[in-house]
């Protein structure tokens, strides 16, 4: 007897293309792997620091980053076509001594699983490592009054297309012609030397990362049986000689460089606290739209590689954000086919992280729009869609409230960062960690209620009148206004 064949699922009928067996290994390796946490990270820091107490913050930083490019232990794995990792292992994660697990938390995270999968499974790290990390690590940066994790919050969008255009050693060019352009005669001048200095020493280091894999893959490739990964080796071997030290001339290579470039933010901090991606269908596009013409990648290729991407910053977590979409300086719509590709990825991925928005303006073509409902009708929690005329209203009224006016260009281009606030790629530094957030679908339902909570009928806002006695929509703005200054004060 025949049996009948099953329904198609909604992923069947919404994807265009079915992901590789590839990217379904690398998707069931990363779901089925074992967290570990390591003290490399610590180790080096740590050992670096001790050795340049007597130097300026800013060179101890840069020092500090250089060993850890250059010493963080690496590998690259099977089906990898996109190399590099934050962790020293597969699916590891960084200890940061500043912000140590004990081993009373450590047990906890044993028995409750993985918090960014929601699977039940061990965190491990070794008994030695623990020792290491209790004895010797944490006791030095406590005595040195470090007992922050982080100096800021991230939720910043770092100068990823400047990376691909000039390459590391470009950046560390530019630094380096500032410094001879200085009088050390003016004080002022004299200031600057130590952070261009520095700038031009971490540049030095980051350039390197790439020959370190290029080292590692072609070892590799020396030991494969297999003919087809011995070739994938030894083209990540070639991508990885020239990027991220050079300029990206290929797709491959540039999201090679993007991936490096968010591995050694990371690494400079020992953490990812929301460090984003931006419009990477903007800035990449430039690189597959010329290899598709030029016949260098087939548009099955193009998607494999995102697919590969995706997945490598998913092993991060859900911190990072990128979207697509929005409109380009000039103010015209910016979709295009890698915009497309992107959301393909995602549905091949469906990973908790990275967090993926979609900006929708006035112009967004209504293909963009049902493509992005299709993503949203797997239920995987993406995309966020955000309005980018919103996006740009709001960067260019940051000029009317004190701060430094924003070129209609600048506004045009920002984008989401960790939940959805927007930022300025390269130009906005980020924020400092706050203490609470303001709910503001509850602030306006405070103002139908008077302050009073409906689920219980206790007060839980300001008391903004009854709104039935309101005559006009600038009272409810302002019964609004009040409800959240009320929050900002009074919720902890």
């Amino acid at each position: 007897m025949l049996q009948a064949k099953a329904a198609p699922t909604i992923l069947d009928r919404v994807l265009e293309t079915k992901p590789t067996q590839r990217i379904e290994r690398l998707r069931e390796a990363f779901l089925n792997g074992q967290p570990t946490a390591t003290v490399d990270w610590a180790r080096i820091a740590t050992k670096a620091m001790m050795g340049t107490e007597s130097e300026p913050v800013i060179t101890r930083r840069a020092k500090t980053f250089a060993a850890i490019v250059r010493e963080m232990p690496i590998d690259i794995y099977p089906d990898e076509l996109l190399v590099g990792r934050s962790g020293a292992k597969r699916h590891g994660s960084n200890i940061h001594p500043a912000n140590p697990p004990t081993r009373k938390s450590l047990n906890s995270r044993k028995r409750k699983g993985d918090p960014v999968l929601g699977l039940t499974r061990q965190i491990a790290i070794s008994d030695e490592e623990m020792k290491e990390l209790e004895e010797e690590i944490v006791p030095y940066w406590r005595s040195q009054g470090r007992t922050e994790m982080v100096p800021h919050y991230g939720h910043n969008i770092h100068n990823y297309e400047k990376v691909l255009r000039k390459g590391f050693m470009g950046i560390r060019k530019e630094a380096e012609e500032r410094l001879s352009r200085l009088d050390l005669t003016d004080p002022e001048d004299l200031e600057r030397v130590p952070f261009l200095e520095g700038v031009a020493l971490a540049m030095e280091a980051a350039a390197e990362i790439g020959k370190r894999f290029s080292q590692r893959a072609r070892t590799l490739a020396a030991e494969e049986a297999d003919g087809q990964r011995k070739a994938d080796l030894l083209k990540i071997a070639g991508i990885c000689d020239r990027v991220p030290a050079a300029p990206a001339k290929t797709f491959h290579e540039a999201l090679q460089s993007c991936l490096f470039v968010r591995l050694m933010v990371i690494w400079e901090l020992g953490h990812d606290a929301g460090f984003c991606l931006g419009r990477m269908d903007q800035y990449l596009y430039p690189y597959y739209q010329s290899d598709i013409r030029e016949g260098r990648l087939s548009k099955e290729d193009a998607q494999e590689l995102l697919d590969c991407y995706i997945i490598k910053v998913g092993n991060a977590g859900a911190s990072a954000s990128m979207a697509v979409g929005g409109v380009k300086p000039d103010g015209s719509d910016a979709a295009n086919e890698l915009s497309y590709v992107f959301i393909e990825a995602i549905m091949h991925t469906r990973l908790v992280g990275p967090s993926f928005a979609v900006l929708i303006d006035s112009k967004t073509p209504d293909d963009l729009l049902i493509k992005a409902c299709q993503l949203s009708a797997l239920g995987a929690g993406h995309p966020q869609f955000l309005n980018s005329d919103v996006f740009t209203a709001q960067a260019l009224a940051r000029g009317t409230m004190g701060g430094p006016a924003v070129t209609l260009e600048d506004a045009r281009s920002a984008s989401n960062v960790g939940c959805l606030e927007l930022v300025i790629p390269g130009k906005d530094s980020g924020y400092l960690y706050f203490t609470h957030y303001s709910n503001h679908a509850l602030a306006l339902d405070l103002v139908m209620t008077n302050g009073i909570r409906r689920s219980d009928q206790k007060r839980a806002g300001a008391k903004t009148g009854d709104p039935r006695q309101f005559r006009t929509f600038e009272e409810v703005q302002a019964a609004f206004r009040n409800q959240l200054a009320w929050m900002r004060k009074n919720i902890q």
